[in-house]
């Protein structure tokens, strides 16, 4: 599916001297998985065109609640009691929940890379930084590429990083 996601991108780009973020909505639209909501396409859409025009501060900022959200969901169809009812509200799953989750779903490299990067990492800790704003804009471009990467392997590439795609 990798291969599939590289080629659009490059057939699209090559056809068009700019794109059209209609565009890359319809193509999101077509291959959207079943653990990301339709009503947030437009802010991945908005992220990952962000990152096509090499602006990865902008795309970080939309795309990391959407890649923990994308890890949420995908975490609820392996184990429905993720969520929890109280009295008064319902609570969310946390990302470290989630990824608890996730870690018997994943290969152990694309677990560890992605437990590292978005939570855990020593010296990234990427979404806990950036949600509180810890980092420099030039961490935030380069670790923005990372995460851009990632984004679009959440979205269109299920079946290389989950064991069992449900």
């Amino acid at each position: 599916m990798g291969y599939i996601v590289v080629s659009l991108l490059n057939k699209f780009l090559l056809k068009h001297d700019s794109y059209c973020q209609d565009d890359v909505y319809a193509l999101l639209y077509e291959y959207c998985p079943n653990y990301i909501e339709h009503e947030k396409l437009i802010l991945w859409t908005i992220g990952i065109c962000s990152g096509l025009n090499y602006d990865f501060i902008i795309a970080a900022h939309l795309l990391i609640p959407q890649v923990e959200r994308a890890l949420c969901n995908k975490a609820k169809q392996y184990d429905n009691t993720l969520v929890h009812l109280e009295l008064n509200h319902q609570d969310q799953p946390t990302l470290g929940s989630a990824l608890g989750v996730l870690k018997n779903h994943m290969a152990k490299e694309i677990y560890d890379n992605i437990e590292g990067f978005l939570q855990e990492g020593a010296d990234t800790n990427f979404r806990n930084n950036l949600a509180h704003g810890l980092m420099y804009p030039s961490n935030i471009d380069r670790n923005g590429l990372y995460l851009w990467w990632m984004a679009l392997k959440i979205f269109f590439c299920p079946d290389e990083l989950f064991k069992y795609n449900l």
